[in-house]
């Protein structure tokens, strides 16, 4: 790579860092105790209690410890070095602050070392368009503004998808397994659903394993370490829910009966399954993005890159349709492949453009598909500016109350 492209490169970086900083901040202050949402009080009350009672032992299992310890581990650091305890607000915002920034910044890093592995060091154009969608798809700046998991998810899906990509195209070995195997351990320890991901975890190492020229007892003992390593690297992480098993057994059952409880393979299955491909086919880039994600998920096809498909076509859909038929059926279950949809999305529009057919309507589906995500993005920005509407509803309750009590006065 020349240092023309490669200092361009760095700029294009540098650029949607800071941008992906920059929207984010108008957000930090939105909807504060008590019109914080209820995961983020989940999060916020439990760093809080272990702040207050100077404990590094979680309590709450309802949610993965890596919601917990990343601004724990930070606050405290500060605390020891200006010897000041945070308010609860000030802990909330903190939070807001750091975990949208460390997300969004290590997932751009990690889009570019995709889009080099999967591209050529000598691709700006696909850097370009992957920056942009993953920046201002309205779907992923709502999601990932708040003290959320899904920070976190789009960060450890992207680093996990490279680093199987990275194994599954070189010689595979305990160097390029074992960052699978922490990122993979750091996903479940976000959100339970990232159980799912093992499918495709667990394949890429199955398969890499026995294409390797070596004796049976050898592949079988790779596996095995692997697997250990693995338990080790999960109860490492989770280490609070050893200390506290039957609590931590109580909260994670409670997450399974309130969230996958009830699976039926019914019409209540479908509606499901339809719910979540929606969410994730199609809103986070617009309708118009499926005629990118076709021609990309064609493209993979043809070329006959059988495992990308498994991974990023076949792996998506078999998962929507088993969390489909669950009773709780939430968006945010699916967040953590995205990048799947993302990376699709991003062949697409590279095949469409480097074809000379349907040049000009290809370009016309693509000013489409951006105008919409900017039109959306834009007010989904504007909304941030405004004050929730809950506060307008409790302010206007108060005013009906006292105009009530004055009402009342004056019967007397």
């Amino acid at each position: 790579m020349n240092k023309l492209l490669d200092f361009k490169a760095k700029n294009l970086i540098f650029i949607f860092i800071i941008g992906n900083i920059f929207i984010r901040v108008p957000s930090i202050t939105q909807n504060l105790p008590p019109y914080f949402f209820c995961d983020e009080e989940l999060f916020s009350e439990e760093t809080f209690r272990m702040l207050q009672e100077k404990s590094y032992f979680q309590q709450m299992f309802k949610a993965g410890p890596v919601n917990i310890y990343p601004p724990f581990i930070i606050y405290k650091i500060y605390i020891i070095l200006t010897n000041q305890t945070p308010s609860f607000n000030e802990l909330l915002i903190f939070g807001r602050f750091v975990l949208p920034i460390l997300g969004s910044c290590l997932t751009i890093l990690f889009l570019n070392k995709l889009v080099v592995l999967l591209f050529g060091q000598e691709s700006l154009r696909p850097r370009l368009l992957i920056f942009s969608l993953f920046t201002f798809s309205p779907y992923i700046f709502s999601q990932s503004r708040m003290w959320y998991p899904d920070h976190y998810q789009f960060f450890i899906t992207t680093a996990l998808t490279f680093y199987i990509l990275k194994m599954f195209y070189e010689k595979i070995s305990f160097k390029t397994v074992a960052p699978i195997i922490v990122l993979f351990a750091l996903l479940i320890s976000t959100k339970y659903t990232g159980l799912f991901f093992g499918l495709p975890v667990f394949i890429a190492i199955l398969i890499k394993t026995f294409k390797e020229k070596t004796i049976l007892s050898v592949r079988l003992k790779n596996i095995f370490t692997y697997l250990v390593f693995g338990v080790l690297v999960l109860l490492t992480i989770n280490f609070s829910a050893l200390m506290n098993f039957e609590k931590f057994l109580q909260d994670f059952l409670f997450n399974i009966n309130n969230y996958g409880g009830g699976f039926e393979l019914s019409s209540r299955g479908f509606h499901g399954f339809k719910y979540y491909i929606i969410f994730l086919f199609i809103i986070p880039f617009s309708i118009f993005s499926i005629y990118f994600l076709s021609i990309g998920t064609i493209d993979l096809i043809k070329r006959k890159k059988y495992f990308e498909i498994f991974l990023h076509v076949l792996t998506p859909f078999v998962i929507c349709i088993y969390l489909g038929g669950f009773y709780a059926i939430v968006n945010r279950n699916i967040n953590f492949l995205l990048v799947s949809v993302l990376l699709l999305t991003t062949y697409g529009i590279e095949k469409s453009l480097n074809s000379l057919k349907f040049r000009k309507f290809n370009y016309s589906v693509l000013t489409l598909m951006y105008a919409f995500i900017l039109y959306s993005f834009t007010l989904t920005v504007i909304d941030d500016f405004k004050t929730d509407s809950r506060i307008v509803a409790e302010k206007n309750k108060r005013i009906d109350t006292k105009v009530s009590f004055l009402k009342s006065m004056f019967k007397k």
